[in-house]
């Protein structure tokens, strides 16, 4: 790092650097600019004021509460009826799959329902059954769901407090 004071150019032989209108002296850093974000600092390096860092944190938090909650809502759910012990697919698409292929083998007349468990194979289960299965699955799925946003919540609501709890360092 080099401090100039009252200097008007920096002579580096091929290159030169002319001091900025209206600034008495000026830094040149050891190493380029991270991003727009960053300040120099006295010593030659760069750094993030606290409050940008403490928003970048609530990003990545909130990032990987969005990766937590795809993992969690998808997962294979495992649900006990009358006709055995299943794991299913998780997720609201698959909820909602069971609840429709009970109501189309009831609209044609039909007594059980066929559905797939999560290593492809079929079962075939009374309707009261298939409800719960699909209720287990909803359930699962609204409940990560729920936990998701109050994470979220959690983190758009932080609030920096210079020194506080919340500062990044």
């Amino acid at each position: 790092m080099i401090l100039a004071k009252d200097k008007e150019v920096l002579d580096f032989g091929e290159s030169v650097i002319e001091r900025p209108e209206g600034y008495d002296d000026f830094i040149v850093m050891d190493s380029p600019r991270p991003d727009q974000d960053y300040l120099p600092a006295a010593d030659g390096t760069w750094f993030l004021p606290p409050e940008i860092a403490f928003e970048r944190q609530k990003e990545v938090d909130a990032k990987e509460v969005r990766e937590r909650w795809v993992k969690d809502a998808f997962a294979p759910v495992p649900v006990s009826v009358s006709e055995g012990d299943f794991v299913f697919k998780g997720g609201e698409r698959s909820a909602a799959g069971i609840q429709g292929a009970v109501e189309l083998a009831q609209s044609l007349g039909e007594e059980k329902v066929k559905v797939w468990d999560v290593e492809k194979i079929v079962h075939e289960l009374s309707f009261e059954s298939a409800l719960f299965i699909s209720a287990q699955i909803g359930k699962a799925y609204r409940d990560a769901s729920i936990a998701k946003q109050n994470a979220l919540f959690e983190i758009i609501n932080r609030v920096f407090e210079k020194g506080g709890e919340h500062e990044i360092k």
